[in-house]
């Protein structure tokens, strides 16, 4: 199957696999309704083949070809309390970038949050300095203040003749501070206006946090996180403004605590990137988000750069060669970059091209995936692999939006939509609980109990 994939290459040694090993599992090629269902679906896989074929957590790895791609397995995972280790980069939610937005939300959130305002207050680089940094710091303490109340006082102007307390910061610093306050101002009044996807790119926006971002040098990985955490985000957009930033922020809070609490351990499923799998062999891969736009990457396929289409298909290659004993091939149709469903730094344009590549004959399609559409295509066809969409199923919705349920984890909450994935008789369920926020479930997984 690898050698299928890679022969279409032009600037490569014909180079013939063989093993001393028997024929060995099939291909599994598993189309998902989403990126959520997706790394459910490769969760599931990694426990029954512990539970119940012997294996061990540290046989899995799951390769991808963008660092951002990281954050669907790693919640399946804290979730179902399955040990992960990130191979050559850090957790989802540890990641700078991440951290700094978060701060951000934070801080607008509850301006007296000082340990996230210390984070972000000279980030971008807005000539606040170090040295007035501390200094706000030991007045608000001193004070017994919040920092945020000692960057009000040191910019406001001093009434009458009499003398008023407040911190000494040099002349040049103060309209920096000032603006920065009123930046936050400005963006806690959009909060209670705007959706919470058109609120973050507001944040990133006018806190000069895109631009900054994108300059540095692996901008491209670092804002590509960003619109990772915007997608997530983006399950809390049909909220009402105010709400659904709240939504999020315990959302984001849950999955960041949930994540440190997980331990590696030595027996733990490998999170790595295809660029750095090469050299290493696992009995068993997922890769996962083989679609166009990303594998192949869009990068490549808007450059136009037949070199850099070679290199993507080598990547394949070499992720389908790290396996020993399974490989399994993962796609979404419904994968929301950046909170919509468009271009981030690839696009669910349907199933991959390599996909295409590999004879039928090796591939096995896993009834419950509902792919057998799919699945006829796949081969040596040059024709484009059709786009799934939830199809109409004639199987009736369980639930209904307004009705009350419980989720055993989740406690109560209310059924905002429920719609048919692409299992045709299998259903996505968005429920907004108390205090947990905005969660979109699989009905037949998720034993929601209806209430009244």
């Amino acid at each position: 199957a690898a050698h299928r994939v890679s022969v279409a290459n032009r600037q490569r040694k014909d180079v013939q696999l063989w093993t001393e090993k028997g024929a060995g599992e099939l291909v599994v090629v598993s189309e998902a309704y989403n990126e959520q269902e997706e790394a459910l679906y490769v969760a599931s896989e990694i426990e029954r083949l512990v539970q119940n074929e012997g294996g061990r957590y540290g046989d899995a790895a799951v390769m991808y070809r963008t660092n951002a791609q990281s954050r669907a397995p790693e919640e399946a995972f804290v979730r179902a309390g399955i040990p992960y280790r990130i191979i050559g980069g850090l957790r989802f939610w540890e990641r700078r970038e991440v951290k700094d937005v978060m701060a951000y939300l934070r801080v607008i959130h509850n301006p007296y949050d000082s340990v996230s305002l210390t984070r972000i207050i000279n980030v971008p680089t807005r000539g606040i300095g170090s040295r007035t940094i501390d200094s706000l710091t030991q007045w608000a303490s001193a004070q017994e203040v919040p920092l945020h109340a000692a960057m009000q006082m040191a910019v406001s102007p001093v009434e009458g003749e009499e003398e008023v307390a407040r911190p000494q910061v040099p002349r040049q610093t103060e309209g920096s501070l000032r603006a920065f306050l009123e930046t936050l101002k400005t963006l806690a009044d959009y909060a209670k206006e705007m959706d919470v996807v058109t609120f973050f790119d507001q944040v990133v926006a006018k806190t000069g946090y895109k631009d900054f971002v994108q300059a540095e040098e692996d901008g491209e990985e670092r804002w590509d996180n960003l619109l990772e955490l915007r997608s997530a985000a983006a399950e809390y957009r049909d909220l009402s403004p105010g709400d659904g930033f709240t939504a999020f922020l315990e959302s984001a809070s849950l999955s960041s605590d949930l994540d440190q609490m997980t331990e590696e351990g030595p027996d733990a499923v490998t999170l790595i990137t295809l660029h750095q799998a090469k050299g290493l062999e696992f009995p068993t891969v997922f890769m996962v988000g083989m679609e166009e736009g990303l594998l192949p990457h869009r990068r490549s396929l808007d450059s136009g750069d037949s070199a850099e289409l070679e290199e993507e298909r080598r990547l394949c290659y070499v992720g389908m060669t790290r396996a020993k004993e399974r490989l399994y091939l993962t796609l979404a149709t419904h994968r929301p970059f950046g909170g919509g469903f468009g271009a981030r730094s690839g696009g669910s344009g349907g199933a991959s091209r390599f996909l295409r590549d590999i004879p039928r004959e090796l591939v096995y399609t896993p009834a419950e995936t509902g792919i057998q559409s799919v699945a006829r295509d796949l081969g040596p066809s040059e024709a484009r692999m059709p786009k799934r969409w939830p199809a109409e199923s004639g199987v009736p919705a369980p639930f209904k939006p307004g009705e009350h349920v419980r989720h055993t984890t989740f406690g109560e909450g209310v059924v905002i939509a429920c719609l048919a994935t692409s299992q045709g008789d299998e259903f996505e369920v968005t429920v907004a609980f108390k205090g947990q926020g905005v969660k979109r479930l699989l009905a037949s997984l998720a034993m929601l109990e209806k209430l009244g």
